[in-house]
Protein backbone atom coordinates (compact mmCIF):
# COMPACT_ATOMS: atom_id res chain seq x y z
CA UNK A 1 0.00 0.00 0.00
CA UNK A 2 1.15 3.54 -1.09
CA UNK A 3 0.70 6.55 0.91
CA UNK A 4 0.41 9.63 -2.00
CA UNK A 5 2.05 12.62 0.47
CA UNK A 6 5.03 11.39 -0.42
CA UNK A 7 6.98 13.19 -3.57
CA UNK A 8 10.50 12.04 -3.59
CA UNK A 9 12.57 13.99 -5.09
CA UNK A 10 11.40 17.30 -5.81
CA UNK A 11 13.05 20.08 -4.89
CA UNK A 12 11.66 22.78 -2.22
CA UNK A 13 10.53 25.16 -5.08
CA UNK A 14 8.25 22.90 -6.81
CA UNK A 15 6.95 21.51 -3.15
CA UNK A 16 5.49 25.35 -2.34
CA UNK A 17 3.90 25.58 -5.86
CA UNK A 18 2.11 22.04 -4.81
CA UNK A 19 0.77 23.33 -1.71
CA UNK A 20 -0.18 26.73 -2.81
CA UNK A 21 -1.96 25.83 -5.62
CA UNK A 22 -3.94 23.55 -3.82
CA UNK A 23 -4.42 26.37 -1.02
CA UNK A 24 -5.88 24.59 2.35
CA UNK A 25 -4.35 25.12 5.76
CA UNK A 26 -3.66 21.72 6.76
CA UNK A 27 -2.12 20.41 3.72
CA UNK A 28 0.81 18.70 3.18
CA UNK A 29 3.79 16.71 1.70
CA UNK A 30 6.70 14.96 2.34
CA UNK A 31 9.85 15.27 0.29
CA UNK A 32 13.48 13.80 0.34
CA UNK A 33 15.43 16.86 1.64
CA UNK A 34 17.83 18.68 -0.88
CA UNK A 35 20.35 19.27 2.12
CA UNK A 36 20.95 16.52 4.43
CA UNK A 37 21.36 13.07 3.16
CA UNK A 38 19.06 10.30 4.39
CA UNK A 39 16.40 13.24 5.80
CA UNK A 40 13.10 14.24 4.68
CA UNK A 41 11.10 17.37 4.26
CA UNK A 42 7.81 17.76 5.79
CA UNK A 43 6.37 20.59 3.81
CA UNK A 44 3.00 22.03 5.29
CA UNK A 45 0.57 25.28 4.20
CA UNK A 46 -0.76 27.13 6.74
CA UNK A 47 -2.10 30.74 6.76
CA UNK A 48 -1.13 31.08 2.66
CA UNK A 49 2.48 30.51 3.87
CA UNK A 50 4.62 27.26 3.19
CA UNK A 51 6.34 25.94 6.59
CA UNK A 52 9.01 23.10 6.37
CA UNK A 53 10.16 20.93 9.12
CA UNK A 54 13.33 18.35 8.76
CA UNK A 55 12.46 14.88 8.98
CA UNK A 56 15.87 13.43 10.79
CA UNK A 57 16.49 9.38 11.37
CA UNK A 58 18.49 8.66 14.52
CA UNK A 59 21.16 6.30 15.25
CA UNK A 60 18.87 3.17 15.54
CA UNK A 61 16.79 4.38 12.20
CA UNK A 62 13.88 5.92 14.28
CA UNK A 63 12.34 9.00 12.68
CA UNK A 64 11.35 12.41 14.90
CA UNK A 65 10.62 15.92 13.25
CA UNK A 66 12.73 18.89 14.19
CA UNK A 67 9.99 21.03 15.58
CA UNK A 68 9.38 23.95 18.07
CA UNK A 69 11.71 24.01 21.11
CA UNK A 70 9.89 22.50 24.26
CA UNK A 71 7.69 20.10 22.14
CA UNK A 72 8.75 16.39 23.25
CA UNK A 73 10.35 14.60 20.42
CA UNK A 74 8.68 11.61 19.35
CA UNK A 75 9.83 8.75 17.24
CA UNK A 76 8.73 6.49 14.56
CA UNK A 77 9.95 3.76 12.92
CA UNK A 78 8.71 4.87 9.74
CA UNK A 79 7.61 7.80 7.66
CA UNK A 80 3.46 6.69 7.44
CA UNK A 81 3.66 6.22 11.08
CA UNK A 82 5.09 9.84 11.75
CA UNK A 83 2.35 11.13 10.02
CA UNK A 84 -0.46 9.06 10.74
CA UNK A 85 0.59 10.66 14.57
CA UNK A 86 0.69 14.36 12.81
CA UNK A 87 -2.69 13.93 11.42
CA UNK A 88 -4.95 14.50 14.27
CA UNK A 89 -3.38 17.92 16.02
CA UNK A 90 -0.06 19.50 15.37
CA UNK A 91 2.13 18.30 17.85
CA UNK A 92 4.66 21.34 17.68
CA UNK A 93 3.64 21.83 13.92
CA UNK A 94 2.28 24.93 12.95
CA UNK A 95 -1.20 22.97 12.19
CA UNK A 96 -2.08 19.70 12.20
CA UNK A 97 -1.86 17.09 8.84
CA UNK A 98 -4.94 17.41 7.34
CA UNK A 99 -5.32 17.14 3.52
CA UNK A 100 -2.27 14.75 1.62
CA UNK A 101 -0.94 16.50 -1.66
CA UNK A 102 -0.51 13.47 -3.80
CA UNK A 103 2.75 12.11 -5.24
CA UNK A 104 4.16 8.96 -5.97
CA UNK A 105 3.78 7.20 -2.73
CA UNK A 106 6.08 5.42 -0.55
CA UNK A 107 6.04 1.56 0.26
CA UNK A 108 3.83 1.32 3.86
CA UNK A 109 7.11 0.03 5.55
CA UNK A 110 8.45 3.42 4.95
CA UNK A 111 11.45 2.37 3.58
Amino acid sequence: MCECWYHAEINQRHAGQLLIQDGRDGSFLVRQSESVSGAFALCLMYNQQVHTYRILPDENGLLSVQSMQGVEVKKFPSLTELIAAYRGKGNGLVTALHYPVGGQGVEKSGK
